[in-house]
């Protein structure tokens, strides 16, 4: 805005899709002290915010209600200077409004290095009426900025109205010397001019010069006598590790080291604060940058506890893993040995049988070499027919015939 007269706004188009609007309101660190800005916002060209913010405000954190709006406008009414607004958000229907987390509104997701700071503000309540004039030269020309020199051109005054008056006188002078037969107490000087023709000329001017003069008439309100800052920063835990990037453990606990703040820190957290609160010193304002650890114990042993339970998580993984592992390897071991197992049995019972076979036959070649007559049942015969087959078979098919033998010596 260019004052009172010009006010600045700003539109934004909603379009409807918007019930709720959040921000932080207030007045930038480079304006100047003055009379209160006046800010007003409207919503479908009524009125929902009206403040006047005061140089020494702090800012405030506002919710409006813009159901339905389909325009928002922004609007400087009265006032000189930046108003900020922060944080902006817009929430549409069936949405919860809830402020963003920062520094001012929540809590900080990293480690605070500020967590002490004191403001002090004095300040003179009381209202003063004050008028001044200034006298400053004329600008004839002004300077050109595209010239490297000043080119200016000024005047101490400029004439408005003059007036002249001359005057000029010849004759003789006259000399009194008092009443007639007394003679005179005129000085020896001066009588000896008596009847000494003289001529004389007087000229006079008035001037009446225009001066370039500026009135001034202001009324303070409430200001700032003083202000002065105090802050505590905190330094920097770095924990300890070993040559092969392990932490270092030290009774219990991960060893940190601390790393206090340097001087140009401080020093660059003091240009910061003064830049902040418009510091004066002319004012009296003052600024205090101290380095004193805070106390971390809480924050460290839960950040230890943490570690540890970690550890211990992969401690506990790893030994699931290999507790499955020994199991995976106990059951292959103990497939292969069923497997050798079985194989053995299988072939000690196909070599049992081979020799019952073997027997069998050799009785009956002994029997028929001596001249008696072998006679069998019909069971044996067919008994006898299926042992032919199934050695037959077991050659060309050991594993079936191995199931075979079984199936028939569990009929047994």
């Amino acid at each position: 805005t260019t004052g009172p007269y010009k006010p600045g706004f700003a539109i934004y188009k909603l379009g409807g899709k918007y019930d709720t609007i959040k921000f932080v309101i207030g007045l930038c660190s480079d304006s100047y002290r003055g009379a209160p800005r006046v800010v007003t916002i409207y919503a479908d060209g009524k009125k929902i915010f009206d403040k006047a913010i005061k140089y020494y405000d702090i800012h405030q954190r506002v919710t409006l209600d813009i159901k339905g709006a389909d325009e928002l406008k922004f609007v400087l009414v009265t006032g000189e200077g930046t108003i900020g607004f922060g944080e902006v958000t817009l929430w549409k229907n069936g949405e919860r409004p809830k402020d963003t987390g920062n520094l001012i509104s929540g809590k900080p997701t990293k480690k605070m290095l500020c967590r002490d700071m004191n403001v002090a503000i004095e300040m003179d309540m009381s209202q003063k009426t004050s008028e001044s004039k200034e006298f400053s030269p004329i600008v004839i020309k002004p300077d050109n900025p595209d010239t490297p020199y000043d080119d200016s051109e000024y005047r101490d005054y400029l004439p408005r109205s003059s007036q002249t008056v001359t005057k000029e006188w010849q004759g003789t002078g006259y000399n009194p010397e008092g009443p007639a037969g007394v003679e005179g107490q005129t000085p020896p000087v001066y009588s000896d001019m008596s009847n000494v023709i003289g001529k004389s000329s007087e000229t006079g001017v008035t001037q009446n010069n225009e001066l370039n003069e500026k009135t001034t008439q202001e009324i303070s309100s409430p200001k700032i006598d003083k202000i002065s800052v105090s802050v505590n920063l905190d330094g920097k835990w770095k924990k300890v590790k070993d040559d092969n990037g392990n932490l270092v453990i030290e009774d219990g606990a991960i060893k940190r080291e601390y790393t206090p703040v340097s001087d140009e820190q401080k020093a660059e957290a003091v240009r910061l604060i003064q830049g902040a609160i418009g510091y004066n010193r002319e004012r009296g304002d003052r600024v205090e940058v101290t380095n004193i650890p805070y106390d971390r114990d809480d924050e460290f042993e839960a950040e230890d506890a943490e570690y540890f339970a970690a550890i211990q998580r992969r401690r506990t993984i790893l030994l699931i893993l290999i507790a499955i592992v020994v199991v995976l390897v106990g059951f292959i071991l103990f497939r292969i040995i069923s497997k050798e197992m079985e194989r053995r049995r299988r072939e000690r019972e196909a070599r049992l049988l081979a020799e019952q076979q073997a027997a069998r036959e050799r009785a009956l070649w002994e029997a028929k070499d001596d001249g008696m007559e072998v006679t069998m049942s019909v069971e044996e015969t067919r008994r006898m027919e299926l042992q032919e087959n199934a050695i037959s078979m077991a050659k060309e098919h050991p594993e079936d015939v191995a199931m075979l033998i079984r199936t028939w010596l569990m009929e047994e």
